[in-house]
């Protein structure tokens, strides 16, 4: 009997391992966004479930709950379906691919290059760190091509505006600087929780909001039904950018004009570590430039405005204004260096 042969061009039709092969066409791993589902509860909270499947295999979801609210508006739900393309990081980092379909929601030819551009720069870090080939961050996003829409219009006159709640004094001074906006009669909080019930387990918090004054809200995530990888370690998160797509749905949601971060002008440098020629930036999504680009991107889905108003400033700036305002003076004893410390005195 001849040997089965390895070659590509057997007449046997199938016959050999030569024509086995030949049939199979070589695809590469893909992660598909297969659906976003949003619901309302008793309490009239809303629950918004992300779905996510490798290569066809059984969906791993991601959730997250939100304010409650009567009704919910068209523009909130579009901002909330394109928020599942930042919670796929956290299933990309359990299942790595060179390849991202979207089918919960269309996309233009630009708002791919858009996410093809901040997968590259989301997963560096992670690629860094796991040692992945060199190109591994080369993302091929695909989507049904949606239509071109017009920039919604910006609210005039008095605008309403959400702060994202921080440990830190980048948020404090924020704050601060929003409430003294001439056209700002509201600066309320949110705070993004990423499932440990951190809000309501810090006195931190709880005083900053009580001494601030205004209303609180929660945008509460569930990670628990993330798919986990045993031999890659998950890092570099987007988490500032979740945070971005979480602050300006909320905001739609309960009708306030923008939502106000506090990102600081030292994000925009490096971390001194680069991959595939370029310098790593863990906080890339706190940058000016991906400031700008995502203001460019959300002007096609919502008219809530989302800026920074410390992208002037250096950090050493922004503690300057921390310590000489006498206005922040009762927060000394509650701003810590991030969220991880909880309600102890220590430091991370």
């Amino acid at each position: 009997a001849a040997m089965a042969s390895f070659q590509n061009d057997s007449d046997d039709d199938g016959d050999t391992l030569g024509g086995a092969f030949a049939a199979l066409e070589l695809v590469p791993d893909t992660l598909t966004y297969t659906r976003c589902t949003i619901a309302q509860d008793a309490d009239n909270k809303w629950r918004v479930a992300y779905a996510y499947s490798f290569c066809g295999g059984p969906e791993a979801w991601m959730k997250v709950t939100l304010p409650p609210c009567d009704t919910m508006s068209d523009e909130c739900r579009r901002v909330l379906a394109h928020a599942g393309l930042v919670l796929l990081c956290w299933q990309w980092m359990s299942t790595p691919c060179r390849k991202i379909v979207c089918k919960a929601t269309a996309l233009t030819a630009d708002q791919r290059q858009f996410w093809a551009d901040f997968y590259r720069e989301a997963f560096a870090e992670f690629a860094l760190h796991n040692n992945l080939a060199a190109d591994a961050c080369d993302i091929e996003v695909e989507a049904p091509l949606a239509e071109e829409v017009p920039v919604a219009a910006q609210h005039e006159g008095d605008v309403r505006v959400l702060c994202g709640l921080g440990g830190g004094k980048d948020s404090l001074v924020a704050w601060l600087l929003s409430t003294r906006q001439p056209r700002v009669s509201t600066v309320d909080w949110l705070y993004v929780d990423d499932g440990g019930d951190e809000y309501e387990n810090s006195k931190r918090l709880q005083g900053v909001v009580k001494k601030a004054g205004g209303t609180t809200f929660l945008a509460k995530h569930d990670f628990s039904g993330l798919t986990e990888s045993t031999y890659r370690t998950p890092c570099g998160h987007p988490w500032a950018a979740l945070c971005a797509f979480d602050g300006v749905a909320v905001a739609s949601l309960l009708g306030y004009d923008g939502f106000v971060v506090g990102h600081e002008r030292s994000a925009a440098e490096g971390n001194g570590v680069f991959y595939n020629g370029k310098e790593v930036n863990h906080q890339f999504d706190k940058s000016l430039a991906w400031e700008a680009a995502l203001r460019s991107y959300l002007k096609r889905l919502s008219s809530i405005s989302y800026v920074s108003p410390l992208q002037p400033l250096w950090d050493l700036q922004v503690a300057g204004v921390f310590c000489l305002e006498d206005a922040l003076r009762p927060f000394y004893s509650l701003f810590r260096s991030c969220n991880e410390s909880g309600s102890c005195d220590s430091w991370c």
